[in-house]
């Protein structure tokens, strides 16, 4: 610390207490700052556009094309969906900027869930998470179906319906998947229970490849709301 003396002359001690004034602070271990700290992602702003694709979005943030299709079609990290093939989404670079620092605090907050990186893209592009707005597509698709069979489905008509084999809705069954009447000799399912396995997170974490459940699901997906 500079202590000034009287001893100068005043001419000197008025210009010595100007230039103290004046002198920026500097910055030590227990002085207060002079300037808040910087946001270490505005160096982004230099870089790209205020609004970005998605291309740039997940090589800015180090992740997979399908982990921001995750963030992006849920809402995580806002965005412009044109519904176009290509370059569909547009997002605000400040809101990318937003997502990173969020991500720091809490990375579980943006994880997928179980079962997306191994449905992402089937049968399209779009997600097949269990939104509430999927989930009354597909309830709506397969009631209207359900109502050509008996309150009651046997494995058969459980194949006739879904497109897929007997063994591998046994497969389900035996897993516990569908919930089932154990007949002794035979399995029985009841409609509600069916539809709740057909319009739930199991049946798409559970797919097999089967061309007439596929197209099935294509047509839920393509249809109108």
């Amino acid at each position: 610390m500079i202590i000034l003396r009287r001893e100068l002359s005043p001419f000197i001690y008025r210009l010595s207490i100007k230039i103290m004034v004046h002198l920026p602070l500097t910055v030590k271990k227990g002085r207060v700052k002079s300037m808040k700290k910087k946001n270490k992602y505005t160096y982004l702003f230099k870089l790209y556009p205020p609004v970005i694709t998605k291309d740039q979005f997940y090589r800015i943030c180090n992740i997979s094309k399908k982990t921001a299709a995750h963030l992006l079609d849920n809402g995580l990290v806002p965005c412009v969906n044109s519904g176009k093939k290509t370059r569909k989404y547009k997002i605000k670079l400040k809101d990318v900027i937003e997502y990173l620092e969020s991500r720091e605090k809490d990375p579980g907050r943006y994880a997928a869930p179980s079962g997306w990186y191994k449905t992402y893209g089937k049968p399209d592009e779009k997600d097949l998470l269990m939104t509430p707005a999927n989930i009354r597509r597909i309830s709506a698709h397969y009631l209207k179906k359900l109502s050509k069979y008996p309150d009651v489905l046997s494995v058969n008509q459980l194949s006739s319906l879904t497109g897929y084999s007997t063994t591998t809705l046994l497969k389900w069954i035996n897993k516990g998947a569908i919930k089932h009447l154990d007949m002794g000799n035979r399995y029985l399912v009841p409609k509600e229970w069916l539809l709740e396995f057909l319009s739930g997170p199991e049946f798409m974490k559970a797919r097999i490849p089967s061309k007439y459940g596929e197209e099935q699901i294509n047509k839920i997906f393509k249809s109108k709301d």
